[in-house]
């Protein structure tokens, strides 16, 4: 006869019987059922299960442990290893207390907070989809609980453990409390805001009835459910983290064990050590340790063996695992027959959880989503460099798959005498130091004066470009390190760098006792940091004057060595430097970029490059006078020159005041540079003060600005390239001039040419007006303009008409053999198709694992080779292939056809890659600990590594630079958490080692024509003898500031990008130059009045009739589609749109996604106003979290942006994969349309062309919201490209000018 079950938490507060009589709330009746169940639970026999499967905490089955709740009497029950426990009566208990009085502690309690949301069924969390709910958590959304405490509001809001629950305590009730947020089915839709102010939202629960935590799975956090929704559960609020931590440490210990032997079958416990123990662990929010598993093995409350016993039947094997084998050193293999059944996981009526919000997509058959859930994820592949960089000093828990031969161990005795001769150079030059120094100055080694070509000191012969230590002091931006007063105060984890300089001598002087230095840069204090190659040193333009007694020793310092590409190790005593580092910008630059006289061949004391380079910049400050103009900043200027001009802030119209960031007025305001033609140089006697020399120039206007006065022709489109003159003349000071621009009459040049002049450069204007002034009334007031009416300066123009002669030749060599590129990770493949017109790229091959995003790519670049699988198996499939390794082509995810061949290297000149972003992203609050997209990276290097292309490009979210690395824990320098912008000095620190230049920087998608804000973390790079890419110069002015800094922790702050306000040749795109020309129609609810409006159309003036379309829901989509359509406007009314609709399309894609009713008929009812909102809306169509005074949007005084309705005169807020109303970024309306923005649309807020067509294999436009959204910006794109092309043709005019012809 089987024992009567116990009833589970879920049985008692969902009974199925019918409601107890007098109670009405969900909670009372499951207090009711409780306290029924355990009146009829006391009168029968506990039963002692061990853990099921899925570690779930239901009533029926709970851990073993010597915490359950005990009854009167004595009872037994089962330890870890099966064996029978006596417990303690309570007689036996009571006397031992009278020999020892018991102090009671006060309960901790939760107190509710008045800004707490109550779970309910119609309560939205904000940013939530709730259509997009995962099918296997039984139609309930998954939320992220965080600052969370677990409480019984039975006993006066009393914190509780779960163990309570495990052990099923039914005079417990459960419920929680804390800050909560939505978690996505694809974590693409969480968002890719730029920080996005989104207010805290606290929730408190109903009733828990069960959690789950799954061993199995290394990241997997704990569930618990409620009614209502699933639950992550994710840092514990303060005064909950000791209850949680005495519940979780344990099993999350259990949990890294059986996970790590469940992936790793081959690892022995020294591994496991090494790989998953020491370092800090972000579920954990601790270091777990080898005792916390010794600990596990020996308790007998919550043990390790009670966790495998319950695993399901196909883990007994787990037992045979090398580091399993160790832990149970008396188990050789898993008993035969276990003392008791293993527990399975509970059938309860309701779905156990998704192990991860990936893994219960709703929709059968959505194979984008597939492919992506964690189960389907292939192991990190990369190559053995990689792998070698991945092991320390920072450390990636993954096991990654190594393909190549795995460089030969350094052996353990090896590594402990290296430490120690390190160790021993520190303190040697600490006692040089403190030696007083003999110097003698050979007569046969003068130069000069007073200049020697060497000296020697304390006998040591030191020569001018030799390397030196000195004691570090003040001096490149920080302080001098606290110097140790006795030598037991240098520890054995102290380098050299932690007290000593490296220079090289450039002059010594014999009169002044000194040597003059160029000081280079420790690795170690870049911004490498923490992980840095201890031999790396850079070259910095930092020089100074030193006493020669300050000389401490000579170092080896070797050059143009690449670690990784040498046959030979240096000696591990000496250094090498191969580039300059910036520590203003942050990059890594080429030696010879360093300066571009060679003056090695000069006599002290102008032989040195830092001098010189600072003299020049001192002399650039200021104005010079040359023939008919004058240099300034490196540039000359003649009579005649065009000019960008520094604009100057303004007074606020509406607000009379200066401008002000927190003004709306001044928010939406952005004056760009003014265009002048310079006509007049006029100098001040006697002073270098630049606001006192002038130059006089005749103001050039805007057609942009003046295209809807009456008589415009038709044919004038709002060009931002497209100016005219005006009478006006004024005087600018030298210091405003920002550069020289060209401006030429629109019949220089065809058509055609014009086009191409254009795009060559965005300081290229072109003019064919005249106006008295800038601001005038009627088109007629102004008159053509002649050709030679168009002013030029011979000098500059000549020099301008070879550049482009040059530039043209070397273009049509790039058409002929163009940059052949690789996009990994290439979503749609914008990144790489907007660089190829400019620069001369071809995209010659892309790996995307998305099939609709493939398709996507394919059909708009037939000839390039698409791979349709994880980049993992690509490189593993390439290597193998390039090796003449007998491998079977992996087959495409979409339509499991063999790959084509792979490419090889050589083949490949550039890779082109925005890597996987979505666990990096601001708003991906669920991010795991070691999420195998973080480590695609790895990949993305390994692919470097193996093509070894020219050039590399790389994007990502601005949220990259906050993910953290796990360092080891092996001195006390590791930070507990992580290393700061671990991710970023990785990737810096594998492109150095793999020997090339790198730029970083942070841009902003609309200072480059993209009509959105947004803004995005870059990386370039180039082989160590090429002409590095420079980062484009802002060209659009826009008004929210952003000091894009990178801020690296102890060291000052990177500024790769600085911005100056009114020094942009242009104004910000707007939504309506964006969007302006395209069909309109609205959204057609049945409760809203009138189907139809009747507008005046914008061109003609006549009446235009708005058509509504039905949101049918059986309809996955509502719009305009295909090629037979009519835009707007017959012609583009702006440049941006004119670049839009250069090529015909084959399917507009001008359509929404169809929403819910309710949803519907809120948009619609939206007034047409910018900036409308929720707020505008009838009460009666409110939701909840509108209305209610308690709702987490009310105590944030109802803020803006819910149901937002763009404003057409500003931008896009930030294009996302998440288009929804009620989405964090909720700024979605169409500015002038009831409804949503349309796939077109958004779109254009990209900068994607027209004729480019998204394809969704399952016709779910969030798919294709998906591929824009994690695109690259094509006009960013196009920017990048521009400097790419430049820094190829400097190299192309170098290699032509320095051929020798042979006749």
């Amino acid at each position: 006869m089987s024992r009567p079950r116990r009833p589970t938490a879920f049985d008692i507060s969902f009974p199925t019987e019918d409601v107890v009589p007098g109670t009405t709330s969900l909670n009372d009746r499951a207090r009711e059922a409780a306290r029924l169940d355990y009146d009829a639970s006391r009168r029968r026999p506990l039963p002692q299960p061990r853990p099921n499967a899925s570690g779930s905490g239901s009533g029926s089955a709970r851990l073993s442990s010597s915490s359950t709740t005990t009854v009167s009497g004595a009872r037994t029950s089962l330890g870890p290893d099966g064996v029978q426990l006596k417990r303690k009566s309570e007689g036996d208990a009571g006397m031992q207390n009278e020999k020892r009085p018991r102090v009671v502690q006060p309960k901790a309690r939760y107190l509710e907070r008045d800004d707490e949301d109550e779970e309910r069924a119609d309560l939205i969390i904000i940013g939530e989809d709730t259509e997009a709910v995962p099918e296997e958590s039984n139609n309930k959304p998954i939320r992220l609980l965080s600052d969370f405490v677990i409480y019984d509001p039975k006993h006066g809001n009393e914190l509780i453990s779960l163990l309570d629950l495990e052990n099923g305590d039914v005079d417990r009730e459960f419920q929680a409390a804390g800050l909560v947020a939505p978690v996505f089915v694809n974590e693409e839709d969480a968002g890719q805001e730029d920080d996005e102010d989104v207010p805290v939202q606290r929730l408190r629960t109903s009733a828990i009835f069960r959690f789950s935590l799954d061993y199995t799975q290394f990241d997997e956090p704990v569930y618990i459910e409620t009614q209502y929704a699933w639950y992550i559960l994710k840092n514990p609020g303060r005064e909950y983290k000791s209850v949680w931590t005495d519940f979780y440490r344990p099993r999350r210990i259990a949990q890294i064990v059986v996970s790590s032997a469940c992936e790793n079958p081959d690892w022995d416990y020294h591994k496991f050590c090494e790989k998953s123990l020491g370092a800090y662990d972000e579920l954990l929010g601790d270091v777990p340790q080898k005792k916390d598993v010794t600990a596990l093995i020996e308790s007998e409350d919550f043990s390790l063996r009670g966790v495998i016993d319950s695993l399901d039947p196909e883990r007994p094997e787990i037992y045979r695992v090398p580091m399993i084998r160790s832990l149970f050193r008396n188990v050789d293999t898993p008993p035969s027959s276990p003392s008791r059944p293993i527990q399975r996981r509970p059938n309860t009526s309701r779905a156990p959880p998704p192990r991860h919000p990936l893994r219960a997509i709703r929709g059968v058959g959505n194979i984008d989503i597939a492919v992506l859930r964690p189960e389907n994820q292939e192991r990190t592949h990369v190559t053995p460099l990689i792998d070698e960089l991945a092991s320390h000093p920072v450390r990636f828990r993954e096991r990654l798959q190594v393909i190549g031969p795995a460089p030969k161990p350094i052996p353990a005795h090896r590594k402990l005498e290296l430490e120690k001769q390190l160790h021993n150079r520190v303190i040697q030059l600490w006692k040089e130091d403190k030696v007083d120094k003999k110097i003698h100055f050979p007569p046969n080694a003068r130069l000069t004066d007073e200049y020697w070509r060497r000296i020697t000191v304390n006998g040591e012969v030191y020569a001018i470009g030799d390397c030196i230590f000195v004691r570090a002091g003040v001096v490149l931006n920080r302080p001098a390190p606290e110097w140790p007063s006795d030598i037991s105060q240098i520890h054995k984890t102290h380098t050299v760098a932690d007290f000593f300089w490296l220079a090289k001598i450039i002059s010594i002087n014999k009169w002044d006792k000194q040597i003059h230095v160029q000081y280079f840069e420790h690795s170690s204090k870049t911004l490498l940091q923490e992980i840095s190659d201890p031999q790396e040193l850079f070259l910095t333009n930092t020089c100074a004057n030193l006493e020669i007694p300050n000389i401490l020793g000579k170092a080896v310092v070797h050059t143009n060595y690449i670690k990784s590409r040498s046959s030979q190790e240096i000696h591990r005593l000496h250094f090498f430097c191969n580039l300059v580092y910036n520590d203003q910008d942050g990059s890594f630059t080429s030696l010879s970029s360093f300066t571009t006289v060679d003056l090695s061949s000069m006599d002290p004391p102008d032989n040195c490059p830092n001098c010189a380079l600072h003299q020049q910049h001192l002399s650039e400050r200021h104005p010079e006078v040359i023939s008919d103009g004058l240099t300034f900043q490196g540039n000359h200027y003649h009579l005649h020159d065009y000019i960008l001009i520094k604009s100057e802030p303004t007074p606020c119209v509406e607000g009379g005041h200066l401008p002000d960031v927190q003004c709306d007025t001044c928010r939406m305001k952005a004056t760009p540079a003014v265009v002048g033609l310079i006509t007049d140089i006029k100098w001040a006697k006697s002073t270098r003060r630049l606001n006192d020399h002038f130059v006089t120039v005749r103001v050039l206007g805007r057609i942009a600005d003046i295209t809807g006065v009456m008589g415009c022709p038709k044919d004038i489109i709002r060009d931002e390239q497209h100016l005219f003159f005006t009478d006006l003349e004024m005087d600018v000071p030298m210091d405003s001039i920002v550069k020289q621009c060209r401006v030429l009459h629109v019949n220089s040049y065809s058509k055609s040419a014009l086009t191409a002049f254009l795009g060559l450069s965005p300081y290229h204007f072109y003019v064919q007006y005249s106006f008295p002034h800038l601001n005038i009334q009627k088109w007629r007031d102004g008159r053509k303009l002649e050709v030679d009416e168009v002013l030029i300066c011979p000098i500059c123009y000549a020099q301008d008409q070879k550049w482009e002669r040059d530039m043209q030749e070397f273009m049509a060599a790039q058409r002929r053999r163009p940059l052949r590129a690789l996009d990994i990770f290439a979503g749609v493949g914008a990144f790489s198709f907007a660089m190829e017109a400019i620069a001369g790229v071809k995209t010659t091959h892309a790996v995307e694992i998305s099939p609709s995003a493939a398709k996507t790519l394919q059909k708009n670049s037939p000839d390039t080779v698409v791979y349709n699988q994880c980049a993992n198996k690509v490189l593993q499939y390439a290597y193998k292939s390039f090796k003449k390794q007998e491998v079977e082509p992996p087959r495409t995810k979409g339509d499991e056809k063999p790959l084509p061949a792979p490419p090889k290297p050589g083949d490949i000149d550039c890779i082109i890659a925005g890597f996987p972003c979505q666990p990096h992203s601001a708003l991906n609050m669920y991010q795991k600990a070691n999420d195998k997209k973080s480590h695609l990276i790895l990949n993305l290097l390994s692919w470097v590594d193996f093509m070894k292309p020219k050039y590399c490009y790389f994007e990502n979210v601005r949220g990259f630079l906050k993910y953290k690395l796990n360092a080891v824990q092996e001195t006390r320098y590791k930070v507990a958490g992580g290393i700061e912008l671990g991710g970023l000095k990785f990737v810096v620190r594998a492109m150095l080692a793999m020997g090339y230049q790198i730029r970083i920087a942070l841009l902003q998608a609309a200072h480059y024509s993209t009509p959105q804000s947004r803004v995005r973390f870059f990386l370039v790079a180039a082989q160590n003898h090429l002409q590095l890419p420079a980062f484009p110069t802002p060209t659009h002015e826009f008004p929210l500031h952003d000091a894009l800094e990178i801020k690296p922790p102890d060291i000052l702050p990177l500024r790769p990008m600085i911005t100056v306000d009114g020094s942009a040749p242009y104004k910000y795109v707007t939504v309506q130059d964006a969007i302006e020309d395209l069909p309109i129609f609205d959204w057609k609810h049945a409760e809203v009045d009138g189907p139809w409006r009747v507008i005046q159309h914008p061109e003609t003036g006549l009446e235009l009739t708005v058509p509504a379309h039905d949101c049918n829901p059986e309809r996955s989509k509502c719009g305009i589609s295909g090629k037979d359509f009519r835009y707007t406007f017959k012609r583009p009314q702006t440049s941006f749109q004119e670049k839009c609709r250069a090529q015909a399309t084959d399917d507009i894609q001008h359509f929404t996604r169809v929403l819910k009713s309710e949803v519907v008929r809120r948009v619609v009812k939206i007034p047409l106003q910018a900036k409308a909102d929720y707020r505008k809306l009838p009460q009666s169509d409110w939701e909840w979290q509108f209305a209610n005074p308690s709702s987490a949007v009310a105590r944030d005084g109802f803020r803006p942006g819910l149901y937002g309705r763009l404003d057409k005169n500003a931008w896009f807020h930030t294009t996302v994969t998440n288009v929804e109303p009620t989405a964090k970024q909720s700024w979605v309306l169409h500015p002038w349309c009831k409804r949503v923005v349309t796939v077109r649309e958004l779109a254009r807020s990209q900068g994607f062309p027209d004729s480019f067509v998204f394809h969704s294999e399952n016709n779910d436009i969030k798919t294709m919201h998906r591929q824009i959204g994690n695109a690259v910006p094509w006009p960013v794109a196009e920017a990048l490209g521009r400097e790419l092309r430049d820094a190829m043709f400097k190299d192309w005019l170098e290699s032509r000018d320095n051929a020798i012809v042979i006749e």
